[in-house]
């Protein structure tokens, strides 16, 4: 059972319009390669099987640190928006046939260009870091979710450094 709906990945995300299949797949690899990745496997099974009760920590709110001070968060679900509209954003319109990979176009649109679409799949990454980073600060001030947070995780800090080549 996924986390998040499609209708909420335009809603929370940006904007989206691609075939709802396609978009399921997209929304798997989002959770299984993003969300469980830096949540890990104990933690990311609790959330879903649990997602009824801890609307909190999908959907955002408040809450008080450990230090007394009140914080805001936008929740995993807004995270795994932009994670899923990073990936759509690289390889959303390709599609593999019997010639090869093409990329799906009508007569009135214009490609973008590869490093465009990295670049705006980078950005939308690094939003749903941060946004992530915010929902680990929540998790790590909850009691019963503290505990199946691994103690070692990675989220990709390094995705808007850019490379300047030339002179």
């Amino acid at each position: 059972m996924a986390l998040i709906s499609k209708a909420e990945v335009g809603t929370l995300g940006r904007p989206v319009y691609t075939d709802p299949n396609k978009l399921d797949r997209f929304i798997d690899e989002a959770e299984q390669m993003d969300v469980k990745k830096a949540l890990g496997d104990v933690l990311f099974r609790y959330i879903v099987e649990h997602q009824n009760d801890l609307s909190t920590l999908l959907n955002g709110g408040s809450y008080t640190d450990g230090k007394g001070a009140t914080r805001h968060f936008a929740g995993l679900k807004k995270a795994l928006a932009y994670y899923v509209y990073s990936r759509l954003v690289t390889s959303g319109n390709i599609e593999l046939t019997r010639a090869g990979s093409v990329n799906r176009s009508s007569d009135y649109s214009q490609r973008s260009d590869w490093k465009e679409r990295e670049y705006v799949s980078r950005e939308s990454a690094s939003i749903a870091d941060n946004y992530l980073r915010e929902t680990i600060g929540f998790i790590r001030n909850d009691a019963t979710l503290a505990p199946m947070l691994p103690g070692k995780f990675k989220i990709n800090s390094s995705r808007n450094k850019f490379k300047i080549v030339g002179k």
